[in-house]
């Protein structure tokens, strides 16, 4: 009896020294905490224009309905501009 009741403790206390804790590494989280505030301030903004389907990088020069359109970067934003017809008389 005694050696089935101390089976039985010895069995629970190394179930339980076994079972996980949870470890925090102070210095391991303020490093990926800053390189996440440094991949944030690195990242560039991606001007495009879209024409409803597509998206068309800066500078891109499409045709439709018979005018011509550019994609512009204007106030920190990109715009369709119309590209001006040269008629020659």
């Amino acid at each position: 009896m005694k050696k089935l009741l101390f089976a039985a403790l010895f069995g629970f206390s190394c179930i339980a020294a076994a079972a996980p804790q949870p470890v925090v590494d102070t210095d391991a989280v303020a490093q990926l905490t800053e390189i996440r505030n440094i991949l944030l301030t690195n990242q560039q903004k991606v001007y495009a224009c879209s024409d409803g389907e597509k998206f068309y990088t800066v500078g891109l020069q499409i045709k439709h309905d018979g005018s011509e359109y550019k994609c512009v970067l204007k106030n920190d934003h990109a715009e369709w501009e119309v590209v001006p017809r040269i008629a020659f008389n």
